[in-house]
């Protein structure tokens, strides 16, 4: 009586010790497969890195961060440059007018224009906390959680007025 040929690969247990197997052939090709998927997975690694690594090189190195005038020109310029690599004409034309304006730029001016933003956004924020103590008196949930929002949306536009301030 012939075996068939998947019983060919597999050792009976009887012959086996309970604790290791026999490698077969089997266990030889599966082994030669994950061998195979190691290195295409080793050289799709390798390939990826291989081309991130290009377009990152040529970006220039981080500058320090600037102040004033002179950061509000070097984040434009930063901005100009994205804009010129994507195609995108319009950003382009846009932030080449905005250098354009920025080169009358003071640093004075530039402040008073910051101080004047986060005088706004305070003044929002107790516009909004007196919208919520109105919606609180009335005592509708939908109405309070809906004005809870605009002031914490106003919050965060003070903090982020606040922040610009010190660039």
């Amino acid at each position: 009586m012939s075996k068939s040929p998947v019983l060919k690969n597999f050792v009976s247990l009887s012959t086996a010790s309970p604790r290791r197997s026999i490698p077969t052939r089997s266990h030889v090709t599966d082994a030669r497969s994950r061998g195979a998927i190691r290195h295409v997975l080793a050289l799709a690694a390798l390939l990826a890195c291989a081309a991130w690594a290009p377009a990152h090189a040529a970006e220039p190195p981080v500058q320090e961060r600037l102040q004033g005038c002179a950061g509000k020109k070097q984040d434009i310029e930063r901005e100009l440059r994205y804009a010129r690599e994507s195609g995108n004409k319009a950003r382009v034309q846009g932030l080449q007018a905005a250098l354009a304006g920025a080169d009358q730029c003071t640093d004075a001016g530039l402040r008073q224009e910051r101080e004047g933003k986060v005088r706004d956004a305070q003044a929002k924020v107790k516009e909004r906390e007196d919208e919520l103590a109105e919606k609180q008196a009335k005592g509708r949930k939908k109405d309070i959680a809906k004005a809870q929002r605009k002031l914490e949306d106003a919050r965060a536009d003070l903090s982020a007025a606040q922040a610009e301030l010190y660039r």
